[in-house]
């Protein structure tokens, strides 16, 4: 999720630590259906301090509880309470009742609701200010609403290519454009300029705050480059970044 630029502002074992918890949650996101009473059952585990019953929920596990090395211990909570979110929301939609709602114009808020549960846009904030270059909480907690929100947001965008050439509709756009009677199309052009404005508001905020501005210009550059990098997206082919699909471990 961070630019080379940035590497040099965080140790090599944290920037690990982000990557994996990246790549995990990429995993994770798609096993929720098959290992739904794991996923369901995690919450409970994690408070016990017992094993997982697969690894890559261990592996969640573990990472979770590395947080508190390198962030502040509060900052971690909320963290840990976002990573938490993030199983969770995605147990919610896979359960089968889910897909047997029967949504109505005045549950609008549903939409943003699930959107900022599984999108996990919280953790990812906070990762942006670790504790041995942020001491001070009070010089950047004005950004975290809209960062979080600029993540969700963000990933909306860079997703919706893919999503639409095989003809998914269960995300945000979608689900804000059918409560709100509006095109995907036109919900698209409205997230660029709320992206747009949150980008401006929270450089703003920033000015003058160093390494603050640059931890977050750093972030906004790297999440959007993991993004064209990830062959995921396919962004390629829309002529943004190229396809980075290692044929050597997926063959043609």
């Amino acid at each position: 999720m961070f630019t080379q630029s940035s590497v040099s502002l965080i140790t090599p074992s944290k920037f690990s630590s982000i990557s994996e918890y990246s790549w995990l949650g990429l995993l994770l996101d798609d096993q929720a259906v098959e290992y739904l009473e794991e996923f369901s059952m995690f919450h409970e585990r994690f408070c016990a301090d017992e094993r997982q019953p697969t690894p890559l929920l261990q592996a969640w596990a573990d990472l979770m509880k590395l947080t508190f090395k390198y962030w502040d211990p509060l900052i971690a909570n909320f963290i840990v309470t976002a990573s938490l979110n993030f199983l969770n929301s995605n147990a919610l939609e896979a359960r089968d009742e889910f897909h047997t709602i029967e949504r109505t114009k005045a549950g609008r808020s549903l939409a943003w609701f699930l959107r900022e549960k599984d999108g996990v846009g919280e953790a990812y904030a906070w990762f942006t200010f670790p504790k041995a270059l942020c001491p001070d909480i009070s010089l950047f907690l004005e950004v975290v609403p809209d960062l979080s929100i600029w993540i969700g947001l963000t990933n909306d965008v860079l997703s919706f290519y893919k999503e639409e050439m095989v003809g998914e509709t269960h995300n945000y756009i979608h689900n804000r454009g059918w409560y709100e009677d509006k095109d995907p199309e036109f919900v698209f052009a409205e997230i660029v300029d709320e992206i747009t404005t949150k980008t401006q508001q929270m450089r703003l905020v920033l000015e003058g705050r160093e390494p603050y501005l640059n931890l977050l210009n750093t972030h906004l550059l790297g999440y959007i480059a993991f993004h064209k990098l990830n062959s995921r997206y396919r962004l390629w082919e829309v002529g943004l970044g190229k396809d980075a699909t290692d044929r050597t471990v997926l063959g043609p």
